[in-house]
């Protein structure tokens, strides 16, 4: 609606001229004053004296009233003098009461003998007033300009005028006031015949009369004019448009419009006396330009081209001037716009301006005649516009509008604003405008009638103008509009140097004047009513805002100020039994005053003309009770000493009963009591309730309060005044404004707040150089404090206490403090993460001040945030048996804190067997890098319990192991002692199942797992022992269900591989060996025995290590690699070319050397059939390495003869198993000897005298007797066969025949023609040799 801004807390901004609760009321800016019987002390009506006032001005000389009427008998135009000051009081029901009373009214001397006869018109011509002349032929006459407000167009009767000009002007240049009258008359029966009259009356020196009504004007010249212009019996043609005069000088000027209708318009102005100085025709160039423009070159010499409608004195810069207003034509249809016209009011200025003004107009000036003054938007606006009004202040003059006619009826009267300086410049225009609250749904603030400045002595161009307005055509209504003047802001939320609208009262009658009088403190208003005048004084003491606006319901008296225009302190003028010459009174307005109550009202304190202070009583005392507000009414009547009780000497009800009270729709708003439900100094709504005892927040920023709550309200003060004020712990001291929100929530800063060393910091603590932890100045002794009230009131004046909700004020940090989640009866199952850590609860860790609370404020010295805590295990206190080896990792050892916070993950380096263990915590300041961590005094700690968790892995006794036991070549002490054989038995191993911890379970395991045994190496491959492939294997039972947490086995031996297969000759086959169980060297003695068990899909092992000696010797082998010794028969004794060695070995392939102290003797010998002839040595013993040794170079081995084939050769001693070794004889190189292969027939012979031979075959042999074949050689390294001459002689016999034979490379030849010669009877050997030849 345009009347302000309303918040959801119920506060308001009100914009100008409107007030009370929710901006609902209009802001009167006046007030009329009323008794509680309901009589007005200044409004009176009179019915039967004068009639329908057309202006009224003040004498501020005499204090008086100078109005132009009607009379109420003749209906003619008539002047009077009405006293506003007398009388100053009245008697109604008893009571004395300041006013005039609404009987007798201001003082008026008597109309038929004593005020100025009034003025009439000529022979057959009548005065202005409308059907009550009684002139002849002028009851029903009209002036052409009397109702222009109906119709102003150029075609009807009035010709564009508004209204027709009724004014008064005063000369004050001499010690009695001249007071100068107009009279426009218009013929009866010829409408086209006008003349005017211009007259002075002047009173007589009212300190010589009898009483005032005997000096009043006119009395110098016996209730007639002392002057007239024209002279008696001269006429004056034309109708007059508006006059004014110089009041320095008495000169007057006015402007008249020719009775031709055509001819141009003239100034003329008149001495005091009212003879002529000088009549001339208008000059208005710049209306001449502006027309010209337009096209009608001919406007600014019309008759009509400047209807003024009002004319004022006004006085700048020393000169003296008259300023015109109305309307100018521009064009030739007669559209006219706004107009001013300022004229020299000096005799010789005038004389010298010979008709011509300085000229402004509102049809194009940068502020002009906007939309809302005609309420339509416009291609011409401004065409239904004229100036009615004008009046002054300072050095700026003020016009007031009206709508020409009634085919505007959505228009607002518009108020402009000048420079009395402005120039001759056709640019040259007003300063501001404002509009007022017209049709359309409006307050019908439209058509200004007359206006009265109250200025204000303070300011020269300041005060505020009273313009009453109304539509002219209802004479039922009308409204005074109040404006502040001072300056060209036409803001709502100006306070100085401002020009904007700020109260309305509107009234049941329509205004003919009004005039400021001070003495009255208010101004006085004529009504213009054709058939009855009434006079009201509105005081213009009025109330602008009321701070605080708020006040508590059950309040008892609370203080509230004032703030207005027009405050005055009267005089005691009973001071007996008057404690103050002003009082307030709080309640409601009803027609008997019944809700306005002695219990209400309290004395008013006057401060100065714009302030005033009274308490204000609770809503039960206002008969508020069910309402949200009450009226505020002022009275300069006083207030009684007792109060408002009576008492024996002294009733109070009579000044309560005579008290006129004014009414300006003041409104004081009460609030109940408001919750505060919650407290939160966080800035992330985490309702944290506890703050430092410096105020700030943890990153030293000064911390705000939120309350929330309500209803809570916005009650600054009207005055600009912080009201919304929050005190902590009951301390004045404290007091700090806050800031409202909403309805349920309002801040609170804890401190005022200082940035002298760069940043805004509380207090001290803003300054360089500051102690890192400066206390709240209220906080008693500094000291931390847990239960801090908070209050805050909305007033400034009610507090009102948080009760319930209440801060806790913590201090600095003095030490840690720890939350663990655990008791200690609440234990840690031994289970394991999957690292094998063990991970407590979250704890938290405190900094802690030295009450114990915590402190999350952790800026540090180094201004950074964040202290650093450190957990540790205390080996101490705690009695676990793993305390001494049990740590905090490392990587969850140390945070800082957060907020004042640290948070631990805590992982422990181990699970821990079942036991009592204690962390504890120490906390530091570390942010300052330049010194050393600064230690908190005071360390925390917390106790936590282990008990068995589930079976997640083994544990193996005896012998079971861990770490470089089971990755490193050593032995832990209770290893397996085993020594080698072909099956080793493990022993009794018992297999548990534990926790984490490694703490057997036995019967606390439920569950059934199956476990299983098997042989690994050291080494890990992707998390796993390999398996170990060399050596003993693992045998027996080597898998077997742990069913009450353990597993027992019993016969578990390491087997070793049993040698296998022979050293057949011909078959060229070989004994298979196991590897050594203890490995080639013997450095790998060491078993793993694996046992593993799967625990929740993971895989879990246990080792135990049995260590394998050598073992007692079981066989012999031979000590190299095996390969078939081969040798070739070229000699009949042929060496074993290589050394055989042995030694002995244990059942698990492991050689035993010098451990076996049988001191052993091994033999060698052939088994084979057939056997090898051996010959050299053939028997040894052990030498210091621990090995037998055959065919040395000291022990040569001989195999005799050999034939081609292949051999045993067997070594043995006793208690060992052999070993054999084959051995190859090949054919010899080179041939050694001559066989005879005889055939079977071969003798015996008959003797004769030759015998011949049976043929038969000599073949070369081989040392061992073996054909050679081709492969005769003479010698051995030869690579071609050898052919062999064989010859055969007998030392007993004569041969004959071929003796000689050849073998060609083949090694045998053969003999058929061999004979002798006559052998005797007898055995006969035949000798063969060879003679070999190379082929």
């Amino acid at each position: 609606l345009g009347r302000g801004v309303c918040q959801e807390d119920g506060t308001c901004t009100c914009n100008s001229g409107w007030t009370g609760e929710g901006c609902a009321q209009e802001s009167p800016g006046i007030s009329k004053e009323r008794r509680r019987d309901g009589s007005y002390g200044y409004s009176f009506t009179t019915y039967d004296a004068e009639k329908s006032v057309g202006a009224a001005v003040f004498d501020t000389k005499k204090n008086v009233l100078y109005l132009s009427v009607y009379d109420g008998v003749s209906g003619a135009n008539s002047v009077i003098e009405v006293d506003p000051l007398s009388p100053t009081a009245y008697t109604q029901g008893g009571l004395i009461s300041r006013g005039w009373g609404p009987t007798t009214g201001p003082n008026r001397a008597s109309a038929t003998t004593k005020q100025p006869n009034p003025m009439a018109p000529d022979l057959d011509y009548c005065g202005t007033a409308l059907g009550i002349q009684t002139a002849t032929g002028c009851a029903t006459a009209k002036h052409p300009r009397a109702e222009g407000y109906i119709d102003s167009s150029t075609a009807s009767i009035s010709k564009g005028w508004y209204s027709v000009f009724r004014g008064l002007a005063l000369d004050l240049s001499g010690s009695l006031t001249g007071v100068y009258g107009v009279l426009n008359m218009h013929h009866n029966a010829d409408p086209d015949l006008y003349l005017f009259r211009i007259v002075k009356y002047i009173g007589t020196d009212c300190s010589v009369a009898a009483a005032w009504e005997d000096c009043v004007t006119g009395s110098a010249n016996a209730r007639e004019p002392s002057f007239a212009y024209p002279a008696t019996g001269n006429t004056a043609p034309g109708i007059l448009d508006a006059m004014s005069s110089n009041e320095a000088t008495g000169h007057v000027i006015y402007k008249v419009s020719p009775t031709d209708g055509t001819s141009t318009a003239t100034l003329g102005m008149l001495t005091p006396t009212l003879t002529l100085v000088l009549e001339t025709a208008i000059q208005a160039n710049i209306l001449n330009t502006k027309a010209t423009a337009k096209g009608c070159s001919s406007c600014a010499t019309a008759f009509d081209a400047l209807k003024f409608e009002t004319a004022m004195y006004a006085q700048t810069g020393g000169t003296n001037y008259v300023i015109f207003a109305g309307a100018a034509r521009m064009e030739t249809d007669g559209t006219s716009y706004p107009a001013i016209f300022k004229v020299h009011a000096d005799r010789a200025d005038f004389t010298a301006a010979n008709g011509a003004g300085t000229e402004m107009y509102l049809d194009d000036t940068t502020v002009r005649v906007e939309s809302i003054c005609e309420g339509a938007v416009d291609p011409k606006q401004g065409r239904l516009t004229t100036i009615t009004t004008l009046t002054m202040r300072g050095s700026y003059g003020y016009a007031g509008t009206s709508g020409r006619d009634d085919s505007s009826p959505h228009r607002s009267a518009c108020i402009f604003m000048f420079s009395l300086d402005f120039t001759e410049d056709a640019t040259d225009g007003p300063i501001a405008m404002i509009a007022l609250n017209g049709g359309n749904g409006g307050l019908e603030e439209k058509d200004v009638w007359a206006a009265a400045v109250e200025p204000d002595n303070t300011l020269a161009d300041g005060g505020f103008i009273y313009f009453a307005v109304g539509a002219r055509s209802n004479t039922g209504f009308g409204r005074i509009v109040k404006v502040m003047i001072g300056g060209n802001d036409t803001t709502s939320s100006c306070t100085l140097g401002c020009f904007k609208r700020v109260g309305t009262y509107k009234e049941i009658v329509s205004f003919g004047g009004i005039a400021y009088v001070a003495d009255l403190h208010g101004i006085v208003s004529l009504s213009q009513a054709a058939l009855s005048t009434t006079y009201t004084k509105f005081s213009t003491a009025s109330v602008t805002s009321i701070s605080p606006q708020f006040v508590h319901a059950t309040t008892t008296g609370a203080m509230i100020t004032v703030t207005g225009t027009g405050f005055y302190n009267p005089v005691n003028d009973d001071a007996t039994n008057k404690s103050h010459t002003t009082s307030c009174r709080f309640g409601h307005s009803s027609s008997a005053d019944e809700d306005f109550q002695a219990k209400g009202w309290s004395a008013a304190t006057y401060i100065s003309s714009t302030e005033i202070r009274c308490s204000v009583p609770s809503a039960s005392d206002s008969m508020s009770t069910n309402k949200t507000f009450s009226e505020m009414q002022i009275s300069f009547d006083g207030f009684p000493v007792n109060g408002n009780a009576s008492s024996a000497t002294f009733d109070p009800a009579l000044y309560w009963q005579r008290s006129l009270w004014s009414n300006d729709n003041a409104v004081v708003l009460y609030f109940d009591t408001p919750l505060i439900t919650a407290l939160d100094v966080s800035s992330t709504g985490d309702f944290i309730s506890k703050l430092m005892l410096t105020g700030e927040d943890p990153d030293n920023f000064p911390v705000t309060l939120r309350i929330y709550g309500g209803r809570f309200i916005d009650s600054d003060g009207s005055d600009g005044t912080a009201r919304l004020t929050c005190r902590y712990d009951g301390n004045a001291s404290s007091d700090i404004a806050g800031t409202f929100v909403s309805v349920s929530e309002v801040h609170c800063p804890l401190c005022a707040t200082s940035n002298a060393s760069g940043s805004s910091r509380c207090g001290a603590l803003g300054t360089e150089g500051a102690a890192h932890y400066i206390p709240l100045v209220w906080l008693k002794y500094g000291i931390p404090k847990p239960n801090v009230a908070v209050s805050i009131t909305m007033n400034g004046v009610d507090y009102h206490s948080s009760a319930v909700s209440i801060l806790h004020v913590y201090g600095m940090p003095y030490g840690v403090g720890v939350k663990h989640s655990r008791i200690t009866a609440q234990a840690y199952l031994a289970n394991a993460e999957s690292d094998g850590t063990l991970k407590l609860d979250r704890v938290t860790v405190d900094l802690i001040d030295v009450q114990g609370t915590p402190v999350p404020n952790d800026m540090g010295l180094g201004n950074t945030r964040g202290f650093t805590v450190i957990a540790a295990v205390n080996e101490t206190g705690s009695t676990g048996g793993s305390s001494a080896g049990l740590a905090v990792t490392a990587a969850s050892a140390t945070r800082s804190t957060v907020n004042g916070t640290a948070t631990f993950d805590i992982v422990l380096n181990i699970v821990p067997l079942v036991g009592l263990y204690e962390i504890y915590f120490i906390g530091a300041d570390c942010t300052d890098g330049t010194v050393d961590c600064v230690a908190l005094g005071v360390t925390a700690a917390f106790l936590f319990t282990i008990k068995a968790g589930i079976a997640t892995g083994l544990v193996v006794d005896p012998g079971g192991t861990s770490g470089l036991f089971v990755t490193g070549p050593d032995f832990p002490a209770d290893a397996i002692d085993v020594t080698a054989s072909a099956s080793v038995p493990v022993g009794y191993v018992v297999v548990n199942t534990v926790d984490a911890g490694g703490n057997k379970l036995e019967s606390l395991d439920v569950f059934s797992h199956s476990i299983t045994a098997s042989v690994v190496t050291a080494q890990i491959i992707s998390g796993v022992h390999a398996a170990r492939v060399t050596g003993a294997i693992l045998a027996g039972t080597i898998s077997k269900s742990a069913a009450t947490g353990f597993a027992v086995f019993s016969d578990l031996s390491l087997d070793a591989m049993t040698p296998f297969g022979a050293r057949t000759p011909y078959m060229d086959t070989d004994v298979t060996y196991g590897e050594p169980t203890r490995g080639i060297y013997g450095t790998e003695s060491k078993y793993l025995v694996q046992f593993s068990a799967t625990f929740a899909a993971s895989t879990m092992v246990a080792h135990t290590v049995v260590r394998l000696s050598v073992g007692t010797a079981s066989y012999l082998r031979l000590n190299s690699s095996y390969s078939v010794i081969s040798i070739d028969a070229t000699e009949i004794a042929v060496r074993i070319p290589h050394t055989i060695e042995l030694g002995a070995y244990d059942g698990g392939n492991n050689w035993v050397g010098t451990l076996d102290s049988l001191n052993r003797t091994v033999t060698a010998s052939s088994h084979s059939d057939p056997a090898l002839v051996l010959a050299g040595t053939l028997s040894t013993s052990m030498d210091a390495t621990g090995t037998w040794t055959f065919a040395t170079a000291n022990k040569p081995l001989f195999a005799v003869a050999p034939k081609i084939g292949e051999y045993t050769l067997r070594f043995m001693s006793d208690g060992l198993q052999p070993t054999d070794q084959i051995v190859r004889v090949t054919l010899g190189r080179r041939g050694h000897e001559l066989f005879a292969d005889l055939p079977a027939d071969f003798g015996p012979y008959f003797s004769a005298s030759i015998v011949n031979f049976n043929t038969f075959t000599v073949q070369v042999l081989d040392g061992g007797g073996n054909f050679m074949s081709t492969s005769d050689r003479f010698e051995p390294s030869d690579v071609t066969a050898v052919t062999r001459e064989i010859k055969f002689s007998s030392n007993t016999l004569q041969l004959t025949g071929t003796t000689t034979i050849y073998a060609f490379g083949n090694g045998s030849s053969t003999s058929n023609a061999l004979a002798c010669v006559a052998p005797t009877v007898r055995y006969e050997d035949i000798n063969a040799f060879c003679i070999c030849h190379k082929l």
